[in-house]
């Protein structure tokens, strides 16, 4: 409470307002850049969980009044999710048995947080950094991507991984 408190108060409350604004305006530049306003059909591909970025995604286009919602594919979604009236659209390859969601495979055990956490680092471990914000460099918008201690062993743990069961 008293951090939620120490933000709504200025100057703290303009600062973090005026970032706001600033990322906004650049992550619109680019998924204008990237063709995303242009009528081709896109979608959020993710491993899931609880659909934040879908949801935030959605309430962004609707505030630029943008006639068409995200959708998203998913590796699982847990029964936490998003309220699907925020989120749109999504299908889930696993869910949990009480999410919203149907999918023909459920698995609630995979929604534990220490087998959630195996699941990221190890089994679906993307190639590339996570994206953090975005910098507009010689007229183009660029992706600024989080710094990931320990990225190279994870990797090379997925690929062992993903070779044997490949076997």
């Amino acid at each position: 409470k008293r951090i939620q408190e120490l933000i709504r108060a200025e100057p703290i409350a303009s600062i973090v307002l005026e970032k706001a604004r600033t990322r906004r305006t650049l992550l619109l530049e680019y998924l204008g850049q990237e063709g995303c306003f242009d009528g081709t059909r896109w979608a959020l591909v993710d491993i899931g969980w609880e659909l934040n970025c879908q949801k935030a995604l959605n309430q962004l286009l609707i505030t630029i009044g943008h006639p068409h919602t995200v959708t998203g594919y998913y590796f699982g979604v847990s029964h936490r999710h998003m309220p699907l009236s925020q989120v749109g659209v999504a299908y889930p390859f696993i869910a949990h048995s009480f999410a919203a969601l149907h999918s023909q495979c459920k698995a609630d055990w995979l929604f534990r947080k220490p087998t959630r956490v195996v699941v990221d680092h190890f089994f679906v471990v993307s190639d590339h950094e996570s994206v953090c914000r975005y910098c507009k460099k010689d007229q183009q918008i660029e992706q600024i991507y989080v710094n990931e201690m320990n990225k190279e062993w994870r990797v090379e743990i997925a690929k062992t991984i993903h070779s044997a069961v490949q076997v």
